[in-house]
């Protein structure tokens, strides 16, 4: 089944945008356990990325930046996207696979692996 029966596809700027924020965001947190930011500020960046990304995923289907920007993961079989798959998509997305490369159906990699699509949910 296509990509598109799921809701509308996701165009790249949302995806970069919402991507962007989502590492402000971390920056920011790991900033206020880090003072003054130094040894273990970018462990602590990455971290804060991957529990946000996994926690939010897993129980709202959003990540802060993916929220903000009016996009949402989704599961292909409708259940709720859950911790092994937000965990698939984020292990996936910080191993950096290029999850910009899209298949005809707007699915990256990560979502391919993870059984999900991300579409706009405004």
């Amino acid at each position: 089944m296509a990509a598109e029966a799921y809701g509308e596809s996701v165009a790249y700027g949302r995806r970069l945008l919402a991507f962007l924020l989502d590492g402000v965001a971390c920056d920011l947190v790991a900033l206020g356990f880090t003072r003054p930011p130094g040894q273990g500020y970018t462990a602590a960046v990455l971290i804060t990325f991957v529990v946000e990304r996994i926690v939010l995923t897993a129980l709202t289907g959003h990540s802060f930046g993916q929220r903000v920007v009016g996009i949402a993961v989704r599961r292909l079989d409708g259940q709720p996207v859950g911790f092994s798959r937000a965990a698939i998509r984020t292990t996936l997305l910080v191993a950096v696979v290029p999850v910009f490369f899209v298949d005809r159906e707007g699915r990256g990699l990560h979502d391919r692996a993870a059984g999900t699509v991300l579409v706009r949910s405004r």
